[in-house]
């Protein structure tokens, strides 16, 4: 599955974001599914393509596809807050790795520099203009 990204300071209209891949166990069918999904984005106009591992994964078939690390992310103690109750439904406290892939010559996201954007999400054709 593949969409917006999920953090906001990374919706920029030129990035995409791996959010699940499903393979039958297949050798290297994860590597040509991340293969794949960054060709159908580049063919798109976009311009980047981010994902995550988890820290308990070793992120060889984003390597086999070309992707690079990019930041380390610490865990996050779980989504409760008191301004927003919630019961825990899936595992936090797992420290995540994200991933890249990107055009050549584009800038790299800068994961300590977010800014947000001041203006709408550009259409394919105007992000293949870029």
């Amino acid at each position: 599955m593949i969409g917006r990204p999920v953090a906001r300071h990374y919706d920029d209209g030129l990035t995409l974001e791996v959010n699940r891949t499903c393979t039958d166990g297949t050798p290297n069918a994860n590597s040509m599914l991340y293969g794949a999904a960054w060709r159908a984005a580049k063919a798109m106009g976009y311009r980047r393509l981010i994902t995550y591992t988890r820290a308990d994964e070793s992120g060889s078939s984003l390597k086999g596809a070309g992707f690079k690390v990019i930041a380390q992310r610490n865990s996050r103690p779980g989504w409760n807050c008191p301004s927003r109750p919630r019961v825990e439904t899936t595992e936090t406290h797992i420290q995540r790795t994200l991933w890249e892939a990107s055009v050549n010559g584009s800038p790299r996201i800068n994961p300590g520099d977010f800014k947000l954007r001041q203006h709408p999400i550009p259409t394919r054709e105007e992000a293949s203009n870029v």
